[in-house]
């Protein structure tokens, strides 16, 4: 088999496999977007019908190559073999075909010979018979030349002149070749542009989001823009062309940019700033022209996640990478200046960093909206965990609002993840219902990790944690400003021994100075437990991750809330390299309130552990024997200290 027909068929595969990693690709991004796999459009179609084709092509067209190769396929043998056989009359017919001085031998086996034994210009030992066609390559060597070197010429031979023809099997493998590669730049590199996001009944609406109810209201007038332009263009109102959705990861961004195309009943585009950089030079920033040319045909809303990681601050660009970084928000700013005054397009961004972006972006005229998700309050997880609980069968009484007080900090998603593994812990147990066990459990696997059950404890180590965890529990339910415990558990989990869960019975947007101290003093507890009790030559490690919260705490009111005694009021500025802008002798004072700070609340912690002894061996012996306790159990067990403490 030749080089070129080897190339032929890998060229063939290669275009073949292209096509079906594109189909692939196009399908899980479907998936991805809520597509239906079975929803193709006209051009889709179109593109499919042409590449059927164009395989067809390769594999008939390789077929035919394939069958005149063989077709022409002869027995060659060397000169020197050609010349003995000729000696005994073994051939009757000869061609001696010349091209540009080189000659070619075409013998024919006489009829009369049978299994004619000789080898072939590999060496190979071969047997020949009567009629077979056999070519040898004579080279440079005129008639007169041959006949000296000894060749016997048959009583039949022609001599013929033929021109030098085209090699079709190389030319056409070298031409598909080029064709293959174009396939995989279309396939693979072009075609993985924007998808689009069709409306259907599973579409996410503002009622299927909790919380964020400022957001939605602001998203409205956008929904309402897109509904009846004209009542908004009468009164000389231009709707902001681009709106930044800033706020951390898990809040809902996506969910909003997907409602406001639901509520409108307009086409969705998504796309991500990951998806728009490429390693060949050009292709980002004709996604993007693409993209915004697709949109324009109708009113639509443009999604761009992960805004910030190609809207970064530009810098010198002196590096490929960097000329591409700065094509590519070039060519979206010049989309987005592109608008007509009476453009139906609206262009919404996601990120969690708004202060890396470029000025420019931020400019009137094109991202000249921003908008705010926070992380939901105490009232919007309310709601978020409703939405979510619908559809999953709790147990009848269950709290929600209590469940939404021990979630401080949690994002939508992380609500939504919360609920999920509640119900497969409830499938684990094979209970028909989900408990509020199974919700303690999920929240404890969320914040905390998965139960170690394979780390098996000394009993003096367990007594140590129960130790620490007591000390925390009970400094947090004496100090009237401190959140109150929920939940005390000396089960490793992750990477930590034992944890203490609390709660504040209300969300403050302020914190206080005596809320800080607190918080610090709470954080400290679970050593001062161990120094008094344990032995101070017997504290562990397990305060790491408490002492690191409570100087970062007492740091950030020094340095950014003017709550220390000799720092005072100032602020502790940072330059342009994100360094404290600070003198030594101001970092020394720093230092000195910060420790000021971290010694009154251990100070304070000691000498609640001190005065309450008798109730901390009790919050350590349920500890040991129960391993976990909640709110409940442990406001039994200090029921009499707590009231006399607060």
């Amino acid at each position: 088999m030749s080089v070129q027909l080897i190339v032929l068929i890998v060229c063939a595969v290669l275009f073949v496999g292209a096509y079906f990693y594109s189909k692939y690709r196009q399908n899980k991004q479907r998936v991805k977007t809520t597509i239906s796999p079975k929803t193709t459009s006209k051009n889709e179609k179109k593109l499919n019908w042409t590449t059927i084709i164009l395989i067809m092509i390769v594999l008939v067209g390789g077929y035919y190559i394939y069958k005149n190769y063989q077709k022409d396929e002869i027995i060659s043998i060397p000169l020197s073999e050609a010349i003995t056989l000729s000696k005994s009359n073994t051939f009757n017919d000869l061609v001696i075909q010349n091209s540009g001085g080189a000659s070619n031998l075409k013998f024919v086996v006489a009829d009369g010979f049978n299994d004619v034994k000789t080898i072939d210009i590999n060496d190979k030992e071969i047997s020949l018979n009567a009629k077979d066609d056999i070519n040898v390559d004579a080279g440079y060597v005129s008639v007169k030349d041959l006949v000296d070197m000894g060749l016997v010429l048959p009583a039949k031979y022609r001599s013929e002149t033929i021109s030098s023809g085209i090699n079709w099997i190389g030319f056409l493998s070298n031409f598909l070749l080029i064709g293959v590669l174009i396939a995989i730049y279309y396939f693979m590199i072009i075609g993985r542009g924007s998808q689009k996001f069709t409306k259907d009944k599973n579409s996410i609406t503002f009622n299927d989001i909790g919380g964020v109810g400022e957001a939605k209201e602001r998203l409205n007038e956008v929904v309402n823009f897109l509904k009846d332009k004209s009542y908004f263009e009468n009164l000389g109102a231009r709707i902001p062309r681009g709106i930044l959705l800033e706020g951390p990861p898990g809040v809902g961004k996506t969910m909003l940019a997907k409602a406001v195309a639901t509520e409108a009943d307009v086409p969705f585009y998504y796309t991500s700033g990951s998806e728009f950089h490429s390693a060949f030079v050009g292709i980002a920033g004709m996604k993007v022209k693409k993209l915004f040319k697709q949109a324009r045909k109708t009113p639509s809303v443009i999604f761009i996640d992960e805004f910030d990681s190609i809207a970064n601050a530009r810098g010198s660009g002196h590096t490929d990478a960097g000329r591409e970084w700065n094509h590519t928000l070039n060519q979206l700013l010049s989309e987005m200046d592109g608008f007509e005054n009476n453009s139906q397009v609206i262009v919404l961004a996601a990120t969690n960093r708004a202060d890396v972006l470029d000025p420019a972006v931020l400019r009137p005229g094109r991202f000249d909206r921003k908008i705010f998700i926070p992380l939901p309050s105490l009232k919007d997880r309310v709601e978020i965990l409703k939405i979510h609980a619908k559809g999953k069968p709790f147990e009848s009484g269950i709290d929600i609002e209590n469940l939404a007080k021990q979630t401080s900090g949690f994002s939508g998603a992380e609500l939504a993840l919360l609920l999920n593994e509640a119900a497969i812990i409830a499938g684990q147990d094979h209970k028909d219902i989900i408990l509020s066990t199974h919700v303690i459990k999920a929240i404890d696997k969320v914040l905390a990790g998965e139960e170690r059950k394979s780390l098996v404890l000394t009993p003096d180590e367990k007594r140590l944690i129960a130790t620490h965890e007591a000390g925390h529990a009970l400094i947090a339910n004496l100090i009237p400003d401190a959140d109150k415990v929920q939940r005390i558990s000396i089960l490793p989990r992750g990477q930590v021994g034992g944890f203490t869960r609390t709660a504040a019975d209300k969300e403050e947007l302020l914190v206080s100075k005596a809320k800080a101290q607190a918080t610090i003093a709470v954080f400290l507890g679970g050593r001062a437990a161990e120094e008094i009790i344990i032995g101070n030559e017997l504290v562990s490690s397990g305060a790491k991750s408490d002492l690191e919260r409570a100087n970062q705490i007492a740091r950030g009111m020094v340095e950014n809330y003017g709550m220390g005694e000799n720092f005072g009021l100032r602020y502790a500025l940072t330059n342009s390299m994100g360094l404290k802008d600070l003198s030594i002798d101001s970092q020394k004072t720093i230092d000195s309130d910060v420790q000021n700070i971290l010694d009154k609340c251990y100070t304070k912690a000691k000498d609640i552990i001190d005065g309450n002894m008798i109730s901390i061996k009790k919050l350590i012996d349920a500890l040991l024997e129960k391993e976990s306790l909640d709110f409940l159990e442990v406001k039994n067990i200090l029921g009499g200290v707590i009231e006399n403490g607060r």
